[in-house]
């Protein structure tokens, strides 16, 4: 289930890549950028929830782990974080352009 999830996060990740960048390029936002964009934060929102109880391999031993409290731990102390940042709907507090581009752009990074 994880994988297929995976497999439409990166389909979805690659039309956002696409829109953005040329929204970024042509300066051109329309309602279908807006709307692309609101779908993608909805998968990110779930993949988010889904780091949280889904097995991971432990980085020492190689092993899968089931045990929830170290999926959390572990997922705590790596990209938790980053992507939480990353899911922050800033554009919505900020009007100006410039900075929705910029936040736009570290979006990017984060793929």
């Amino acid at each position: 289930m994880k994988r297929r999830f995976d497999i439409l996060m990166i389909l979805v990740v690659l039309g956002s890549c696409s829109i953005s960048s040329y929204w970024l390029g042509f300066d051109e936002p329309s309602t279908l950028f807006f709307n692309v964009t609101r779908i993608v934060e909805t998968f990110f929102y779930i993949d988010f929830g889904l780091n949280f109880i889904t097995a991971t391999k432990n980085h020492i031993t190689l092993v899968e782990t089931n045990d929830l409290f170290q999926i959390i731990r572990q997922y705590l102390y790596g990209y938790a974080l980053r992507d939480f940042i990353a899911l922050l709907p800033i554009e919505s507090f900020v009007r100006d352009t410039k900075i929705t581009k910029l936040c736009l752009i570290l979006r990017l990074l984060r793929v």
